[in-house]
């Protein structure tokens, strides 16, 4: 962070996340979904990501996308990625709290 980079990510899996700026570290719970398919939820979470960031949205709800994001890709089988109804649907389940 201290050579110009904006924003770290640390996925934790059915743990979570983490996202930090110059000024906070929020951390998200895992979005409770049925998991059926692992594969591109990583990519769904950055995806989400440059979402917030395309709509220069702020850190919280940047983290929010991500975590929408991934949640549903989660609960798609196999290598389905999530859809926009998935996304508005768990958006408002996403739940951060900043921890520094």
């Amino acid at each position: 962070m201290d050579s110009g980079i904006p924003y770290v990510c640390i996925s934790m899996g059915a743990d979570g996340a983490l996202l930090l700026d110059k000024e906070h570290t929020y951390r998200a719970k895992a979005v409770p979904v049925e998991a059926k398919g692992l594969t591109g939820a990583g990519d769904s979470m950055v995806a989400g990501m440059c979402y917030a960031l395309r709509k220069r949205l702020d850190t919280a709800d940047m983290l929010r996308y991500a975590m929408a994001c991934a949640a549903g890709s989660v609960r798609q089988e196999g290598t389905l990625l999530a859809r926009e109804t998935d996304v508005k649907e768990l958006l408002p389940q996403v739940q951060l709290k900043i921890i520094a």
